[in-house]
């Protein structure tokens, strides 16, 4: 018997852990905090046992990896609200039903149970070998301590693989989605700008938190992160935020191209009755095919200001912005304070 019931989102797991989560106080707030101050403990109790690091101090160093994974898992909860609120606005744009809107957001966020679950295994395996490689570099000895400094970095390593695959997947839906918008309104574009604001949020959010850390670490005495660390993010933070636009923007410019054409087409059409009735002398007809010719031409000009890439002005501005911020403090660093003699 057929069944009108909509599919909840998948892994059913990992959203059973997120529903728990957004019952917790402040959203999941105190939960992730409590597992990153337990991140940063288990990374350095083996560094303070053994001496590496006196006097229980804190590596700003070792501070990103006890980050990954609760804010992994809040990054999570808020992607998801950020690709309801996305999906609701496109649907609506486009004249979906409310039904309609929740279906494609549950295929929107979902992962399928058996993929999730090998990512998963593939993500314990290499998160737990980079970890482990990375504690003993720093001279961690024995299994125990080991183990102890890498569980949370490994956890993180497996939601960021869980969420690079389902990043891959929603840029392919997105493609879908703009599909979907059989007539493009050049004058109302605001279902194409819903689905851009997606990536577009995504990339600067992942951007800027990692910057922002880079410039924590830096202003704290350390080197920042490492380059590839930076490298990694902006790279995935572009193609996320890039990547979905190529189709609609190849639409956009097709829909321009044929409008213009047709006003164009319209304008010479004017012309030639302007000449016709001014060498007929039909002076108020000539008056009326004018303002006909200056409307069309008005409609042109508004046309062609229309961008063809779906995204407000300023959008790629501020996403490359934060960018720039660790290679000033850089500079300073280097050049400035030591001129000033002050490092």
């Amino acid at each position: 018997m057929a069944t009108n019931k909509i599919a909840t989102p998948t892994p059913a797991w990992l959203y059973a852990v997120l529903a728990w989560l957004k019952g917790t106080p402040l959203g999941g707030g105190v939960f992730a905090a409590i597992v990153f101050v337990l991140g940063i403990f288990f990374i350095h109790w083996p560094l303070w046992q053994t001496n590496q690091i006196s006097g229980y101090g804190i590596d700003p160093t070792l501070i990103f990896p006890a980050t990954w994974f609760p804010m992994g898992l809040l990054f999570w909860l808020w992607q998801d609200g950020l690709a309801e609120r996305v999906l609701r606005d496109f649907g609506n744009g486009v004249g979906k039903s409310e039904r309609q809107i929740r279906a494609i957001y549950n295929e929107f966020v979902s992962i399928p149970n058996s993929t999730a679950l090998i990512l998963s295994g593939v993500g314990l395996v290499m998160g737990g070998f980079y970890s482990a490689t990375q504690a003993s570099q720093l001279g961690v000895s024995g299994i125990v301590f080991i183990l102890l400094s890498s569980i949370v970095p490994t956890l993180g390593s497996t939601l960021e693989l869980l969420g690079i695959w389902r990043w891959v997947k929603q840029l392919i839906q997105i493609n879908k989605l703009y599909k979907e918008i059989e007539q493009i309104n050049l004058f109302n574009l605001w279902p194409v700008y819903a689905l851009s604001r997606y990536g577009y949020t995504l990339a600067l959010l992942a951007i800027s938190f990692t910057i922002f850390i880079d410039v924590v670490i830096r202003l704290d005495g350390g080197n920042g992160l490492p380059f590839y660390n930076i490298i990694y993010t902006v790279f995935f933070g572009l193609l996320v935020f890039i990547v979905p636009l190529l189709g609609i923007n190849r639409r956009l410019q097709r829909e321009k191209r044929r409008d213009l054409q047709r006003l164009g087409i319209e304008l010479k059409s004017l012309y030639d009755e302007t000449e016709i009735a001014v060498r007929e002398r039909t002076l108020e007809k000539v008056n009326v095919l004018h303002s006909a010719a200056n409307s069309l031409k008005t409609q042109m000009e508004s046309i062609q200001k229309v961008a063809t890439w779906p995204w407000t002005p300023g959008s790629l501005r501020n996403l490359l912005l934060p960018i720039l911020i660790p290679l000033f403090i850089a500079i300073l660093q280097r050049y400035v304070l030591t001129w000033l003699g002050l490092s």
